[in-house]
């Protein structure tokens, strides 16, 4: 598909803003002798200035939460570090353009910048841009710390903004190298507060800062390859480099690598620096939730291909929610050392899901799907149905594993009590097993010779698509059945626990995520059977029985009606299963939100009370007043459970 299909021009007031010719509001009371100095600083509007002062103020933050500094003392360093970042802002705009201005006169955005136009000369600028980095210099002595020290650590940042320009000229990375410069900032946001990224005694990283580094520089690769569009062409034509050169309309793909990989950084930051479950819900999935919506263009802008873009974020925060809370039950298991025979059984589910989600992205991003069916190409065609035959395969072996996990969670909690429910657990495990063997094997015979059932343009003469339809609505058929044992088999024995009112509202939010599965599962299922239906309708002398002929129905609700449900079946079932664990995780957060509340409202001093580390109580249950749980056994008698989650480990 050729790149003039996706090709938008820029608004010419954007472009005139930020191609450094702005001249009206504010600009227009300036001397007009002053007025490309301004034009060179960039000062309107101010956009490069915020660019340099947010990272800034993340290193800033950072350090503040680790030091506990006092706020008069943020205050202060962020006043200082704003003004620092005004000069700097100024210095390295003006040395950009005097090194880019051979290059800006051959792009027609940047050819009429102050030097390439004549109006301020190349010596001029030298010395203005020395007399700005000179003036940013000046205020390192007013930062916390030691000068010298202070000195040191911002030096790799002057020398990245020096070699900026000519990256243009040497390397297609110019967004990396532009990402390591303005995220240097963040170390000299924690430097003002006296926290060392390097520490020159004992030479230790810190390593959250160091991820905090990584996710601001992945940003800036991402935000500034979309700038980088607009100058596309021109930038081809003048030899200059840059990711959006290098990928052009192919990008959309390592762009959303680039945001995985901002999630991942900012979810291990969280790890290594002990954050809340507040962290990890606003700032890595508030920063991930964000980046995915701009993902989505609107339907005029640049890819108007209509597609279901809804879809690809559903599936998205799905896939985000489940995964972390998954790894949010390991790690609580971990912790409390409860890990049981369930939590091992997660682990290749949870491998699996994560394959199923990312198959899912990829064919609702690249499969045509939502497009109308006269603008469905070839190619689009072959990986909707690739995506199509792949879920066939996967599904079985993913569901599987995960009702596996639930089935050896109900033998840990149930198995000792009531023996009707070990031996029926049993049997469903071992029935899991045929399950995965017997929908392994039928999809063998849809294709003769099997190979060929990767090649849809020859499904005529080798593939039954009336065994395929029927397969699938069998394995729908058996998935839903076992999603409704999972849902009654807990009902008995759950109804004989002497539970107190905290814990019955946790065992509703599982039957609640499981009665979820079983809706979507009979809703998937009343899909096929519909859309079987529909396809028995059409005329078989023009098809010639062969689907072959034509494009699927649904292929333009095929989203909707197949892989939002798809996901969400797997993805409660393992928010289901998450929840018993996090229970602990949640109980002692709110212990310390109320234990907060109390400490401000009380009139005694705080400061003498002593906080422990997030980590060691995150996932350790109150035992102050230990709740038990009774359930009676086959012969009356009762036994106690240690709520949800045994207290010895790997009990079964």
């Amino acid at each position: 598909m050729s790149s003039e299909k996706f090709k938008v021009a820029p608004k010419e007031s954007l472009a005139y803003q930020y191609g450094g010719n702005h001249s009206t509001g504010w600009l227009g009371y300036v001397p007009a002798r002053w007025l490309p100095y301004i034009q060179l600083a960039r000062l309107s509007p101010p956009v490069g200035l915020f660019l340099i002062y947010i990272p800034h103020s993340f290193g800033l933050l950072y350090a503040a939460i680790r030091q506990r500094a006092e706020p008069f003392e943020v205050a202060y360093a962020s006043l200082l570090l704003f003004g620092a970042s005004f000069f700097v802002s100024n210095a390295i705009h003006i040395w950009n353009d005097l090194i880019d201005a051979p290059l800006d006169a051959k792009v027609e955005r940047t050819r009429n910048r102050p030097i390439p136009r004549g109006a301020v000369s190349p010596s001029a600028a030298l010395i203005f841009s020395a007399s700005q980095a000179v003036c940013a210099a000046l205020f390192l002595p007013l930062l916390k710390g030691d000068v010298a020290k202070n000195t040191i650590l911002s030096a790799p940042g002057f020398l990245a903004w020096l070699y900026y320009p000519y990256a243009k000229r040497h390397t297609y990375w110019t967004q990396t190298v532009l990402g390591i410069c303005l995220s240097w900032g963040i170390v000299v946001g924690a430097v003002a507060l006296d926290v060392e990224p390097y520490s020159f005694q004992t030479g230790q990283v810190d390593i959250p800062l160091l991820l905090l580094f990584i996710a601001s520089t992945l940003w800036t690769m991402l935000y500034d390859s979309v700038y980088g569009f607009q100058d596309l062409e021109d930038d081809v034509a003048a030899g200059i480099y840059s990711m959006a050169v290098l990928f052009q309309y192919n990008i959309k793909l390592v762009f959303w690598l680039i945001v995985a990989m901002i999630a991942a950084a900012l979810g291990n930051m969280g790890y290594y620096a002990g954050m809340g479950a507040l962290y990890y819900i606003i700032s890595v999935g508030g920063t991930t939730a964000f980046l995915i919506i701009g993902m989505i263009p609107p339907p005029t802008v640049v890819n108007n291909q209509n597609r279901h873009y809804g879809v690809v974020a559903g599936i998205t925060v799905l896939g985000f929610v489940s995964i972390a809370l998954t790894l949010l039950r390991l790690r609580c298991r971990y912790v409390s050392r409860t890990i049981g025979y369930d939590d091992y059984a997660i682990i290749p589910a949870l491998l699996l899901y994560s394959g199923w989600t990312a198959m899912a992205l990829y064919v609702n991003i690249n499969a045509g799907v939502g497009k109308p069916l006269w603008e469905i190409t070839l190619g689009e065609f072959v990986v909707w149905f690739k995506g199509i035959v792949g879920s066939t395969l996967l599904y079985p072996i993913m569901s599987a594993s995960i009702r596996t996990s639930i089935l050896m969670f109900y033998l840990r909690i149930f198995g000792q009590a009531v023996t009707s429910v070990r031996y029926t657990v049993l049997a469903l495990l071992v029935l899991q097993g045929v399950y995965v063997i017997v929908y392994m094997i039928l999809p063998a015979f849809i294709a003769k010779p099997f190979n060929k059932i990767w090649q849809p343009l020859e499904r005529g003469k080798y593939m039954n698509d009336w065994y395929y339809y029927y397969t699938q609505v069998a394995l729908f058929s058996t998935s839903m059945a076992f999603d409704i044992i999972l849902l009654v088999l807990p009902i008995h024995p759950v109804t004989q626990l002497q539970m107190t009112v905290k814990k019955r509202i946790g065992v509703i939010a599982i039957f609640i995520c499981g009665a979820a599965a079983s809706v979507t599962a009979a809703y998937k299922l009343a899909i096929f059977v519909t859309q079987m239906e529909r396809y028995t309708k059409i005329d078989p002398r023009w098809l010639q029985y062969e689907m072959s002929t034509l494009v699927p129905p649904q292929f333009d609700e095929y989203g909707k009606t197949f892989w939002i449900p798809s996901q969400v079946e797997p993805s409660v079932a393992l928010i289901g299963a998450a929840l018993p664990a996090l229970y602990p995780m949640v109980q002692g957060a709110m212990h310390r939100v109320m234990a907060t509340i109390s400490s401000i409202s009380s009139t005694a001093s705080s400061g003498s009370r002593t906080r422990s580390h997030p980590e060691s109580q995150d996932c350790q249950p109150r035992r102050q007043t230990p709740e038990k749980s009774l359930l009676q056994s086959n012969d009356g008698s009762y036994i106690e459970l240690d709520d949800i989650a045994p207290s010895r480990p790997g009990r079964l």
